[in-house]
């Protein structure tokens, strides 16, 4: 798991700020006041900026009164999986150039993990000695983002409802990316032999990705420990966390390990916020409480949702009691993500 890492953001998102400006500049239907649509066409507003590349895609929305929030979805890690990869805030004021967003260092976070977790999961008749390891996401062979792929994404689909405004650039009411996932075994690396099929289903809207997730067997499998949704937080949420809904609990550094409590003692958690060193960002992360996310196989000693010394946090969805699954078995989970400006409230 790599630490995250800023730097300036590339021309190619530049030249996507560009553009929208540009087009504000020539649509007077195309706005960029926070609270207000970019466009609106039939009834509906249209309040997310797409920008498709061959490999990758920008996905932007109003964050504050000066800022946009993009998201870059592109292939990443050992395994090349086709998810989240990136995030930008950057100034929406048309009156901008591009080389002066350039020259006003506009910064780019680059995702150096993955944000939907992997497997410890083998065959359930194995009679390898095999350690457990995880597999998937941006887990290679070496138990990190390096060695022999243990996964891969074997497809993905982009299904929008926008406005085409130029070759590059999309304005929509909602964007949906499906990824199907193909994930190896820490007993079957070597094999190179799949033992799940994950489908990842993203729906963006303004503030937030929804995220569904469906695993299904391939396999009479078992697995051992799962996350699902977590986080990376020491470049924009580098502050602090507070586990569940209640604004007034405690606190903890995102630069130490902390806990919520244990299942015995806190049986219904289902959110955690981070918030930024200044107090200006928050990710709400939310985890519904049905299927994977019931709690059935964490083990009541276990937390509902931890942070690691190394910048990141983790709901558990499998933890101390193992979850076996019969070939064609299917279970599912879904999540949350929501970016919000707090004004360094």
């Amino acid at each position: 798991m790599r630490e995250c890492v800023f730097k300036i953001v590339s021309v190619a998102i530049l030249s996507t700020i560009f553009l929208l400006c540009s087009c504000a500049k020539k649509d007077n239907d195309l706005r960029t006041q926070i609270g207000e649509e970019f466009y609106q066409k039939d009834g509906k507003r249209y309040n997310l900026v797409v920008v498709q590349k061959e490999d990758y895609m920008d996905i932007g929305f109003p964050y504050n009164e000066t800022e946009l929030f993009w998201l870059e979805f592109g292939h990443g890690g050992i395994n090349h999986i086709y998810g989240l990869s990136a995030m930008y805030i950057a100034p929406n004021d048309v009156n901008y150039s591009q080389e002066e967003y350039k020259e006003n260092g506009t910064k780019a976070y680059i995702c150096g993990t993955d944000w939907v977790g992997p497997y410890m999961v083998k065959q359930a008749d194995s009679i390898k000695n095999t350690p457990p390891a995880f597999t998937g996401g941006w887990h290679g062979s070496n138990e990190d983002n390096t060695g022999e792929p243990t996964a891969n994404t074997i497809q993905y689909d982009i299904e929008k409802d926008s406005v085409k405004m130029n070759d590059t650039l999309e304005l929509a009411a909602s964007v949906d990316v499906v990824v199907t996932n193909e994930i190896q075994g820490y007993d079957t690396v070597q094999d190179k032999k799949s033992l799940l099929l994950e489908t990842i289903k993203y729906h963006f809207r303004p503030n937030s990705i929804e995220v569904l997730t469906t695993i299904k067997c391939l396999e009479h499998v078992v697995i051992e420990r799962y996350y699902g949704l977590q986080t990376e937080n020491m470049a924009i949420w580098d502050g602090h966390i507070t586990y569940g809904s209640d604004e007034t609990n405690e606190t903890f550094s995102v630069e130490k390990y902390s806990q919520s409590k244990s299942k015995q003692g806190d049986s219904r958690l289902n959110q955690f916020r981070l918030t930024s060193m200044d107090n200006k960002h928050q990710l709400i992360v939310q985890l519904d409480l049905q299927g994977l996310g019931n709690g059935k196989y964490v083990h009541e000693d276990k937390p509902y949702a931890f942070t690691t010394g190394k910048g990141k946090s983790y709901f558990n969805l499998v933890n101390g009691i193992p979850l076996e699954l019969k070939q064609g078995d299917e279970v599912q989970w879904r999540g949350k993500y929501v970016f919000k400006y707090a004004d360094g409230a």
